[in-house]
């Protein structure tokens, strides 16, 4: 769910909110004990796509199998 608000702060321009909430995504994620550690470590990268995009002040969208947002 953090890593669904900070998308919608970036969506609403508000970037530096956007990265103080995927940076607590990270935190939580990595402790996450009903995950597997493959299952936590997708969870990482995708957290880290979507800081990648908040960096450049970008949102993040996801794009479904089609390539269609």
């Amino acid at each position: 769910m953090l890593s669904t608000l900070a998308a919608a702060y970036a969506e609403a321009g508000d970037f530096e909110k956007a990265r103080e909430i995927s940076l607590k995504s990270v935190e939580v994620a990595k402790t996450e004990k009903n995950k597997t550690e493959e299952e936590r470590q997708e969870l990482l990268e995708h957290l880290q796509k979507e800081w990648n995009c908040f960096e450049q002040n970008l949102p993040f969208r996801e794009l479904l199998e089609d390539g269609k947002e």
